[in-house]
């Protein structure tokens, strides 16, 4: 089952300060060592910028779901405009771009 932390829109610049810090603290509260902590809060910095410079807005919720024996920590980044691109094609549907950032699973926690 999965659990929500916590939302945050998308719309300033000080959004994309405050998701980094609260990317890192999350890990950290979910056992992630300093160098995990450090690539998650880049990873959600960096596609929150991007959210922001090419649709204008958003929201990233931050959730847990436990599959004893791990939990997952999980970022799902929604865009406001015309969508952004992974790969090889948008992800989601017009203006409903969901993305699962970080999935990354912790034995133990």
């Amino acid at each position: 089952m999965k659990t929500s932390l916590f939302e945050l829109k998308l719309s300033l610049d000080k959004h994309i300060v405050l998701a980094r810090q609260r990317a890192r603290e999350v890990a950290g509260l979910l056992g992630f060592d300093s160098h995990d902590q450090t690539r998650i809060a880049t990873a959600v910095s960096e596609v929150a910028r991007d959210v922001l410079n090419h649709t204008g807005a958003g929201e990233i919720e931050f959730l847990v779901e436990c599959v004893a024996p791990e939990q997952l920590f999980i970022v799902l980044v929604k865009s406001k405009g015309i969508g952004l691109s992974v790969g090889k094609g948008p992800v989601g549907k017009k203006n409903d771009h969901w993305w699962a950032l970080m999935e990354s699973a912790q034995q133990g926690v």
